[in-house]
């Protein structure tokens, strides 16, 4: 196996999981580019229950899945991890399903049901997913792709009713405004589109534009420090006193401070319990 390809890498579950900067600020999965790159100012750990992967992912036509299902008790049976940084996070759609995965130096993981404290910060997510497949259905159903220009495509979108799975806003400028603010997902589904008049159609063309006037470059953040290769700099995996490293420490956090009884248990730094894996 090639550790430098990360197509080679190893694939894992994550289960109950968090994102949260060097500051243990819960933050988005949007601010990481979902491509690889050799310089990422945003900085972006993770922690939860690491399984085998099974192959699942959320079901799109479900309503408010991901945050209804993470309240309610598992028991997957995996190990408490801290992620190392996060190099790029990608998002696979299929019929009716959606599949989004993160990469460290170490591993991808396919992500399973968020902690419910995090739970609100990855329905937007699913609803850009959900969002992308309702762009792409109004595309298929024209004769002539290259009618429906951006602002076209926007004007539909929010004429969707409210039980439709993509609805977003009945107002014009709020879809636009979502639509730009999240323009990283859509466009990357896009230019993974097997057709190629969807794939170069103008609503692409148009909402680059857009983001490129607006100067969108949401995964980019203000400058800390650079990450330096080899270690786990995860903020919580950082606490854990160099004579304990070989245990599960418990930490508390004031956003991170109230996981269920199925999340991860970061809990007092001196009530070490189950063993830590940093990778």
């Amino acid at each position: 196996m090639d550790a430098t390809d990360p197509n080679q890498l190893p694939r894992s579950m994550l289960h109950n999981w968090t994102l949260y900067n060097s500051d243990s600020r819960l933050v988005s999965l949007e601010l990481l580019p979902m491509k690889p790159y050799d310089d990422i100012d945003a900085t972006i750990f993770g922690s939860g229950i690491v399984t085998y992967d099974d192959g699942s992912g959320f079901c799109l036509d479900a309503d408010d899945q991901s945050s209804s299902a993470s309240s309610e008790a598992q028991d997957v049976g995996g190990i408490p991890i801290y992620l190392s940084a996060i190099k790029e996070w990608m998002i696979e759609i299929g019929a009716s399903m959606v599949f989004i995965s993160i990469r460290t130096d170490m591993a991808w993981y396919r992500l399973g049901k968020p902690s419910k404290q995090y739970a609100p910060w990855y329905e937007t997510v699913i609803n850009t997913a959900r969002l992308t497949v309702g762009i792409i259905t109004l595309l298929k159903e024209q004769s002539r792709v290259a009618r429906l220009s951006f602002a076209e495509i926007i004007k539909r979108v929010a004429e969707f009713g409210k039980d439709h799975p993509a609805f977003i806003s009945s107002n014009p400028d709020i879809v636009e405004r979502y639509v730009v603010v999240h323009g990283q997902i859509l466009l990357q589904q896009f230019m993974e589109y097997p057709d190629n008049t969807i794939r170069n159609c103008p609503f692409v063309t148009g909402l680059y534009d857009e983001m490129v006037t607006r100067h969108h470059t949401k995964w980019i953040v203000k400058k800390k420090a650079l990450i330096r290769k080899g270690a786990n700099l995860n903020p919580v995996a950082k606490m854990v006193p160099v004579a304990k490293r070989k245990l599960m420490p418990a930490t508390t956090t004031r956003l991170i401070n109230r996981y269920g009884e199925n999340s991860i248990q970061i809990i007092h730094l001196r009530s070490p319990r189950k063993k830590l894996l940093l990778n």
